[in-house]
Parts: C-alpha cells; structure tokens; sequence
C-alpha cells in the first residue's frame, strides 16, 4: 500500500479520533465534577452562594396569609432528628437545613406519630391518629395494602378548596396514589416501574426536578401549595460520591447515611432558592415521618418500624418565612407531626377539618408563646407483628410493648429518663409514681385512638401491582 494510502486512511480517521479524546475528556470532567471535586463542609455545592444568601434574605413586610402566601412542605423520609447539624451533629450533613432553621424557628422536642411511612405520612397530612386512619392497626388488612379512605382530608384537598393549585412530587411508593395520597393534587409526580426496569425509587434530584416543573407551570399570580417527599436516607441509602468522604472517619453504615442526608440537603437548596427566586412569599415547613435505627445505639436495631424509641419517633419540625419574628428561635415542650396540618391552616387564617386530632403551632411560631402546645406526645407501631406505643413529657418517656399485636394486651412497660436517649436504663421501678402517671395517661390516649378508630370510616386495602409491590421489597416493607 503506497504511502499516500496510509496517509489518506489516518486522515479519514482523525476526526474520529479526536471526537473519541474530546468524549473521554468530557467524560473524565464530568466524573470529576459530580463526584470527586472538593466539597465546602458549610454550604451547599448545588446553589451558589450569593443565589442562597438571597433567597433566605428576610423580608418583614410580606404578609402570612392565605390571599398571598404560597406554601412549600417538605416530608423527608427515615431522617433521624440527631444525625442533622441543628440538631447537635458533629457532621456536615445538612448546611443549607442549618441556614433555613437560622432565619426560622425550630422545634426541639418534635414526634412522629407512628415510625413507619404510610400512616406515618398519614397523620402529618391530614393532622389525625394514625388508628383513626386505619393504616397502621391490626384492623388494617395486610398492613401493606391498606389505604387512605377518601374521607380524610389531606393539607392538599385544604389548600385546593382555598384556591390554591397543589403539586406533588414522592419518591416514596407508600405515598402513591393508589394508597390514596394524591387527593387533592392538580398534578402528581410519583415513582413508576418494576424493580427489573429501572431503578424505581427516584433520588431527591429526580424529585425535585419534576416538583420544580410542576410549580413553573403553575401562574404567578395563582397560589402554590407544593409537597414533596425524598427518600434518599431510607435503606438502601442513595448518595452523591463526592459527599462520602466527609464522613469517612465514621463506620460505613453511619458515613454512607450522612452522605444520603448531605445529598438530601443539597437538592433542598437548589428547590427552596429556585423557588423562593420567583415565589418570594414563601411558607416553608420540613419535617419528616421518622428516624432510623442505624445500629445506633445497637439494641434500636438497623432500620425502623418495630421500635418507638426516639431515635425513630423524635424527628425534627422546622418551620420558615420571610417575615417571622425574632428568627432562629428554638421552641420547647412538645409538638407532633399531626400538628402540621392545623398549623398552616391557622397561620392562613382558614379553618381546619373538624375532625383534626393535632394542635395549632402558630403562637411558637409568631413568637406569640415560648412553648408548644402539647404536654405529651404519643407514637406507637402495629409494624408487621408488634405492636409498641409510647408517651413523652419532656422528662420521661414510657414505652409500652404488647407480647401479641392486639390493640388491648398483655403488655409490660419501660420507662427512661429524657437524658437517656438511647434508652439504656429502664427507671420504671425507680420513680413509680411518675411511671403510673405516664402510663395513665397513654392507656387513655390508646383508648381514644379505639374509639376513633371504630367511628372512623371503614379499612380499604389495594390490590398491590406487581411494580409497587417490587418498591416495597426493595425497602424491606414486604419480604
């Protein structure tokens, strides 16, 4: 073959070799930019920092009411109150949480009404027990299949019948629609897919990505209700590469939840100052609908559900606005998840439904009062084949465990001093008049939750598809 030949041949396949480089360049940028390049330990790296700045820039003269303010509630999954920065972590897991509850208000002693998501969700979104709602009591079919009854009302159907519009993004399959967790939602994002397709829990980005979206098509001059639900802490946990190396001085299991929950952070970032930049009346509550496990201390086992220690029940509540007083203020005594939806109906100046179990939080929130409403908070689990239930006053907390998951007994109770988180030390022979009062007062709050429960609409369950039932298996809901 001539020289010219070879010399015509290289040249045909040049541009196809430096197409081929300038692929792999990209491709190496792009790997470096996603997941090794530095990470700041105080700020989140998916929104910049004078774009942040102003979107937590207070704003005293906007107005909390329902002719002009638009409302954005976060619902975390399986977020444990202590691993956040707020909350007393060491860690950098949550900078942007950290700034919002800054210019916010905190809530200290703040429960989850059941540690497991559907009724969990349940009560933070229509401000009811969660035996009242049948999703989580021997009354409940499969536990699994039960659904939402379209009698109960949800903060969507609320804010609906106010004028708003309501948009929903979930990664989580306990909260699709057919549990009944859409009503009252103009548009509904939710995962779809079998487990073999695709990977079917979508990540916080996914999420708010299509949550974002959903608002954009949303008028400005219409009001906004949007709720969103990540799912990035729950096992088996998904996080960004390059935040794993800010926790690596702790035990896998431990670095890899952390580097969920930075990931979680981030994304919020980008979604509260995108949206704050074009809704800038903007009503902000975060919370979650229980802890996790971890092995921490070991005895509340890895995950969740068959415990009512606080690692799982106790979850953190903050609450944000532009124009609230005296920001950063932490508010103590007790509060619990269905407070949320009495909440920001009151602080809109709308009714609630009349059948609402929780309180109202808005003189905490206006400065109004130094405390939270409630003396006690309850949480209990009917989680596979236990059932727990427990009650909190700030000093003690009862936990009580059924030996079969009956709603009546036999029963035996623990009790632990409010220091002992990790619930080492059962102090119920020790301090029994306490005991007996605590445990007076949940056997009433279970024998409200008998009787509302027997008044309250019947158990519907679902027909699980085989995709949802694939999402539920992959959580560790269903074997």
């Amino acid at each position: 073959m001539s020289d010219a030949s070879h010399s015509t041949r290289f040249l045909s396949r040049k541009p196809l070799m430096v197409t081929g480089l300038l692929l792999m360049v990209s491709g190496a940028l792009a790997y470096f930019w996603i997941y090794v390049r530095p990470v700041p330990h105080d700020m989140p790296d998916t929104v910049s920092p004078d774009a942040l700045h102003a979107a937590l820039t207070p704003d005293p003269s906007l107005p909390i009411d329902i002719a002009h303010t638009d409302v954005l509630v976060i619902a975390a999954c399986t977020l444990r109150q202590d691993r956040m920065g707020v909350y007393g972590h060491k860690y950098p897991t949550t900078p942007f949480l950290d700034r919002l509850a800054s210019q916010g208000v905190v809530f200290e002693e703040h429960f989850s009404q059941t540690p497991w998501t559907r009724p969990a969700m349940g009560a933070l979104f229509t401000g009811k027990w969660p035996r009242q709602l049948k999703l989580d009591n021997p009354g409940a079919g499969k536990g699994f299949t039960a659904v939402l009854h379209p009698d109960h009302t949800l903060i969507a159907e609320v804010m609906a019948s106010q004028g708003y519009t309501a948009v929903g993004a979930v990664a989580n399959p306990n909260l699709k629609t057919r549990f009944g967790f859409s009503q009252g939602f103009s548009a509904y994002f939710e995962p779809e897919g079998t487990y073999k397709e695709r990977t079917p829990i979508p990540t916080a980005d996914e999420v708010v990505n299509n949550l974002l979206s959903m608002a954009a098509e949303v008028p400005l001059d219409q009001r906004l209700y949007a709720r969103i639900n990540v799912l990035d802490t729950h096992l088996p946990q998904k996080y960004t590469r390059r935040y794993l190396k800010l926790f690596d001085a702790q035990p896998q299991r431990l670095a890899k939840y952390d580097a969920a929950l930075r990931t979680v952070d981030a994304e919020l970032a980008r979604l509260f100052t995108e949206l704050r930049a074009v809704r800038p009346n903007l009503l902000v509550l975060f919370a979650a609908d229980h802890g996790e496990g971890l092995y921490l201390p070991r005895h509340h086992g890895p995950e969740h559900g068959n415990y009512v220690y606080r690692t799982t029940t106790q979850t953190p509540w903050i609450v944000y606005h532009p124009a609230l007083p005296e920001p950063g203020r932490r508010i103590r005594g007790r509060s619990m998840n269905v407070d949320v939806l009495p909440t920001i109906a009151d602080l809109l100046g709308i009714s609630s439904p009349a059948s609402v179990n929780g309180a109202s939080q808005k003189a905490a929130i206006l400065a109004q009062t130094t405390a939270a409403a409630h003396i006690y908070a309850y949480s209990e689990t009917f989680f596979r084949k236990r059932h727990l239930s427990m009650v909190y006053d700030g000093q003690h907390q009862l936990i009580r465990t059924y030996t079969k998951p009956t709603e009546t007994g036999p029963y035996t109770d623990q009790m632990f001093t409010a220091a002992d988180w990790e619930g080492n030390t059962d102090v119920l022979l020790d301090e029994p008049a306490q005991a007996s009062h605590l445990a007076d007062m949940l056997t009433q709050w279970e024998a409200l939750s008998l009787v509302l429960s027997a008044n309250g609409p019947d158990v519907v369950n679902d027909n699980v598809d085989e995709s949802t039932d694939d999402m539920l298996k992959a959580l560790g809901y269903v074997d």
